[in-house]
Formats: C-alpha cells, structure tokens, sequence
C-alpha cells in the first residue's frame, strides 16, 4: 500500500486529501480546503530533530498551560510551539511556518506518515499523534532500513532513495559545505553505481543496501575495477571519499548496537580519576530525551534496604511511604517497558515481541562510591532478588503461548523487590495515591492505573532493562565485598578493560562498546543455538579445569558460575577460538579472579597440601595463583603468550581517514597480567587480592 492510499483508507477518521504528486511532493488540505505541499524529505528531517532535541521539545509542549495530558495527543497551542522550535533550521523553516499557520493540518499528515512507516493504524490526532520518541525512532529505523514504498506507485522513477536523505543529514552534522555534500551523495554514490553496474548488473545499489558488510563487497568490487581508480585520479579522490563517507555512516547509524552483558549488575573497580562514573553516564548518550540515567551517591550511613527502597513512616501523624530516587527511577523503567508493549497482564509477567524489545533501552542506575556502606547490607534485598529474574527458554515460551493463546517472542518475570502487601496493606487509599504520584504515575492515564494496579497486587519487582552499576575505589574509607555480592555481579577493572592511555588521550584508537541488558537467564538455552554447541562443551572442560585448581579452597566454582558461562557465550556469540577464548579470559577477570584474595596459607594450593609440602618457599612457589596460570596456559593455547579480540572495545578510524578498520582490536590476556600482578603482591605484602 502506497502512503496516498493509506491516506484515503484514513479518511474515515478525518476529511483530509493527501496525495503524492508527479514530483513526489505530499500535497494536504486543511479543514478550509486549502492546498499545501511538504516533500517527504522535509518530513523524515523533522522526524529526526524532534527525536534529536526530544527534551526541547517536550519543554516546548509542557510551557502551555492548555496542553494536553500526554504528549502524543493534539492541542493547538502546544502543538504550535513544538513547530516554532524547528524556525531557527533552514531546511525545516518550511515546515516550521505551515506548523504555526496550519497546525492541525500538518500534524495529521506527520502523524499518518509516521503511522504508514510503522504499520500502525491512524485512528486521528486527537487520539494518538505518534509524537513520542519510541515511534519516532522506529519509524526513522524504517525509512533507513530502505523501505520507501510511500512513494507515489505511478511515478518510482522520480523517488529519492532514503537512505541518500539520511546520508545527506549525516554529512551535514559532520560540518561539510552543502556543495561538498553534493559531491559525496549524488555524484561519488552515482558514479559508484554505474561502476559496479557495469561489472555485474545483479549488484544492488548502494542506496539500497543498509547492511554493512553488503557495502564492504560493493567497495572491494569498484576497487578491482581500472575504470573507478582512473575517475578518482581524475576526480582527486572525490568519489572515493564519498563512497568511505557513505560506509562510515552506516558503521555508525546501524552496527552501533549495543552488546548484551549476561548480567544487569556490574562493578567497575579502579584507582579514582580514571572516568568510572563517566563511562556509565556516557551508555546513554545514544538515547536522547529518554531519561534512563540515573546517578546515586552512595552514604556512608546506609545500612539496610530501607536507604535505597524507601520506608514506611507515621512522622507527620499518618501512615506515609517515603519513596527514594532509586524506587522512582525503578518506576520510570517499568513505566516505559509498559508504554512500548502497551499491555499490563494480570499475572504480572511480561510478555513482548522482539521488535518491542529493540526500542526498549537499558535504565542505568549508577550507584556512585557504591562500597562507602556495606553494600551486603544496604543492598540485602536487590541482590536476593536479581538471581529471581527469569526469562522464558524456547520450550517454556511455546507451552505458555499454547496455554495462553498469545505470540510472544519473550516472556520476563521476577519477584518484587517492594512486596505488593506493603503497598495494599500497610498503606491507606490516600497514601497510595501519594505514593503513585511520588514515583511519576498519573493515575488519571488508563495504562498507568493498570500499572499501579499490578504493583499493588503483584509488588514492584526488577524491570528487566535496568542496568545497575556500582563505581568501586578500595581505601581505609570504604568496605570489601562479600562473595554473595561478587558472583551476583560482573567486576570490570575499569583500567585493563577501558585503559587510561595518555598517548591517546586527545586522539583515542579505541572506543568503548554501548552495553546491554541480557534476555537470558537460563544458561541451558544455549542448547538451542546449534552454532554454539561445541563451544558450550569446550567451556564445560575449561571450567572444569579451573575449578580442578579451586577445589578445596573457599573460592571453589559452583552451577552459579557455569550457567553465567554459557550465558556469556549468548551473549557474545563466538565466532572463532579467538573469541572463545576472548570469553574465558574476560569470565576469569569478571568472575573468577575477582573471588580470590587471601595470604600465603590461604591461598596455598591443595596439590601441596596433599603432598605435605609445608617449607614457606614451596608454597610460595606452588599457590592458587601459580596452578592457576598453569591451567589457563593449557586451556588458552598459543593465545596465551599471544593476543586475543578485544570484546569490549571497537576500533576507531585514524586521523585523515575515514572508514573504520574492520579488523576488531586485539590485547593481551588480561587474567595472564592480573594473575602476575597478584602474584607479585603476595610475594611482597605475604596478601593479595583483585581489587586495586
């Protein structure tokens, strides 16, 4: 279906005439019957400043007294200052002036384009403008996809490709010259095209291709070619640059995903200064206007849950919940998984799709100085419900869409970390009605008193996006962790995983990875990646090997360990020994390592032990931490005295070039130096641990 044929389906909701003429401009009437025109260019520009400065906008909309309750829903006044936000943009003044002078107009055609990209049905403005950032991202992933079936059926030769108005913008972000952005989308791409057209005219077009590696093929097919090395000669290099341009953005805007970590608690440990709390507020630089990050410091005096969740207090002569900025955030999280998937169940389990999935991002929690307290303390309750989170494995998932009559593609529940009782008993009507307003619900929005329904029944549990991250320094000022707190998390030392190199400091090789929150809890679902199995056997005998070291110590490995092995190979998916390998040794630093800490007496190894070697310099020489080199050396092979991938960071491009090397970066085993480091502090301080 065309977009002026999904138009006229729509009419049935509103009298307005939309049509694609011979030009491809859209042509709409407002309610006087007058004719106005927008290119769809214009559109998908205004799409992209709205998510772009979605926070400004949102401003814009909440300054007018007569606004609506919710964003995506029409009202003159509000909706004329979103648009007197775009005056200042060349390329969007067009639309800025008809926003102002034809308000309603022009956002029923935004909203029917929006509704038309996403297959959504368009029931009027008054209802659902689509306004929202969930939809404005998705409806931009469409048209980047290279979807552009809105154009006019009658004339597809007079279209412009999408993906050419999103390379364009791109390249105006990078601060070029309009002429220079000519060169690059229209001639360089022009000319690649008739290169590879005449090479093999089964070869797709670069504007139609949005998948990197495709891109990659078309490039090293026109660098065969004579023809295309005489054009750039001729050209300067023109074509060739904006061919690069063209492959670096859709490295940026499509491969820019982020990695899954196989759990949502992390700890990143290191020397202060070296940018821990900054790394985690920068996850969320991708995800304008979205508010998923929030920072908590941490105080001394926090000794229970009460100091992270809240309490019940009679202070002022009633019953009150005092709510936390952690519970409130937990909220927002649970708020916006509900607003995407646009049910609440019953049950209090989630179901959704993967497309629901895709355009729910992760809510960082940064728990800032997180061991100022006794974490095993203040964070009793978080850490026993985490191992509760339980997403569904392929048989699980077919039984409970049988039995249900549903078509979920993931099904998520866990326990409540603030127990329904004490929101539905302990509390009066007026206290909880405080208490939903506290936590930014408003209860006068269907969904949201769905949401506060099931917290009252079912308690408010761990949304499966958030993302907890505690920053860790170890001084005389702070506490040590338990090995509850360590198995339930993956430790980082922020410093060998994310180095401070002063050498890079003003022009860095490496970035770090966006992280992820993991859609898997189970380990034993990698039996069903086929791909995988071998790989799962192999780590079964590392582990194993590992573990052989550990027995009769206090740091032995148990199913706890072995399940988040296997969740970590879902996760990064190997596709080589390397990466298995890659794998194992980061499982040793996040995992493994991070347990160990003790003298010369505890850390001597049981082989010694058994033999009755008891001379203080045997059991320097045979420890712990000497077997376990040892095995790691066997098990790593050539890899390691040698390199590895690099599963945390991504190349990026040198100065003066333009594409990123495809190459990923490769560093030493990071176990084979924290091993040695470790070792060495033992030798000197008769202790050692992980921890720096």
């Amino acid at each position: 279906m065309s977009f002026e044929d999904f138009c006229t389906k729509s009419m049935r909701y509103d009298k307005q005439r939309v049509q694609c003429q011979e030009s491809f401009v859209i042509s709409f009437n407002n309610e006087k019957d007058e004719c106005f025109t927008i290119k769809p260019e214009t559109l998908i520009a205004f799409l992209q400043f709205m998510l772009e400065n979605y926070n400004q906008i949102k401003n814009a909309w909440g300054s007018v007294p007569s606004k609506k309750n919710s964003l995506n829903i029409y009202e003159e006044k509000s909706y004329r200052a979103i648009y007197g936000k775009a005056s200042d943009i060349d390329e969007l003044k067009s639309i800025s002036s008809i926003g102002r002078s034809q308000t309603k107009a022009i956002t029923k055609v935004i909203s029917k384009f929006i509704a038309y990209l996403l297959d959504e049905e368009y029931i009027g403005v008054e209802s659902n403008t689509f306004f929202v950032d969930s939809y404005l991202k998705s409806a931009l992933e469409k048209v980047a996809s290279g979807f552009k079936e809105y154009e006019n059926k009658k004339s597809p030769s007079s279209s412009t490709p999408q993906l050419k108005v999103l390379f364009e913008n791109w390249l105006a972000k990078q601060n070029l010259s309009t002429s220079t952005i000519k060169k690059y989308s229209e001639q360089s791409i022009t000319k690649a095209d008739e290169v590879v057209s005449s090479i093999d005219e089964s070869l797709p077009r670069f504007y139609s291709v949005s998948d990197v590696g495709i891109c990659e093929k078309l490039i090293n097919t026109l660098l065969k070619s004579d023809v295309w090395k005489d054009l750039n000669t001729a050209g300067n290099g023109m074509y060739s640059s904006g061919v690069k341009k063209y492959e670096l953005f859709l490295n940026q805007y499509f491969i820019n995903k982020p990695i899954s970590c196989h759990k949502p608690f992390l700890l990143f440990a290191g020397i202060s200064g070296t940018g821990k709390t900054r790394f985690i507020r920068e996850q969320v630089k991708d995800y304008p206007g979205q508010k998923n990050y929030c920072l908590v410091p941490v105080r001394p005096d926090w000794h229970e849950p009460s100091d992270l969740l809240g309490y019940i207090s009679r202070i002022s002569g009633k019953k009150e919940y005092v709510s936390t900025p952690v519970l409130h955030f937990i909220t927002q999280a649970w708020i916006h998984i509900f607003e995407h998937i646009g049910e609440v169940r019953t049950d209090g389990k989630i179901g959704l799709s993967q497309e629901q999935l895709d355009h729910i991002p992760p809510f960082w929690l940064c728990l800032d100085e997180m061991n100022l307290a006794p974490v095993e303390q203040y964070f009793a309750d978080y850490l026993s419900v985490l191992e509760t989170r339980h997403w569904y494995t392929s048989p699980e998932l077919t039984a409970f869409n049988d039995k249900e009559g549903v078509d979920y593609g993931y099904v998520y529940q866990c326990d409540p970390l603030l127990k329904a009782d004490t929101l539905s008993q302990q509390l009066d009507q007026n206290a909880r009605m405080e208490l939903a307003e506290k936590l930014g619900l408003d209860l006068d929005v269907s969904l949201h008193q769905q949401i506060w329904a099931s917290f009252c029944q079912h308690g408010i549990a761990i949304p499966f996006n958030l993302m907890v991250a505690g920053t860790v320094n170890m001084d005389e000022t702070t506490h040590g962790f338990s090995r509850k707190v360590i198995d339930r998390a993956l430790t980082f030392d922020f410093n060998e995983f994310f180095p401070n190199d002063f050498d890079a400091y003003f022009s860095p090789a490496l970035q770090p990875k966006r992280l992820g929150y993991p859609t898997w809890s189970d380990g034993r679902a990698i039996t069903e990646v086929s791909a995988l199995e071998q790989y799962s056997k192999e780590s079964v005998t590392f582990l194993k090997a590992v573990n052989g070291v550990l027995q009769q110590s206090p740091f032995e490995l148990a199913y706890r360990a072995l399940n988040e092995l296997m969740l970590a190979l879902l996760a990064h998916r190997p596709a080589n020994t390397a990466e298995l390998v890659a794998i194992w040794d980061d499982f040793m630093m996040c995992k493994v390592l991070p347990r160990i800490e003790g003298d010369s007496n505890k850390l001597r190894s049981h082989q010694t032990a058994d033999s009755d070697k008891s001379t203080e310099s045997s059991q320097t020489e045979s420890n712990l931490l000497t077997d376990l080199e040892k095995a790691l050396a066997a098990q790593f092979g050539s890899h390691w005295d040698g390199t590895r991938p690099d599963l945390f960071n991504s190349k990026v491009a040198a100065a003066g070039e333009d594409s990123v090397p495809a190459e990923p970066p490769h560093v030493p085993c990071r176990s084979k130096k924290k091993l040695a480091w470790m070792k060495e502090r033992l030798a000197r301080q008769c202790f050692t641990s992980f921890w720096p």
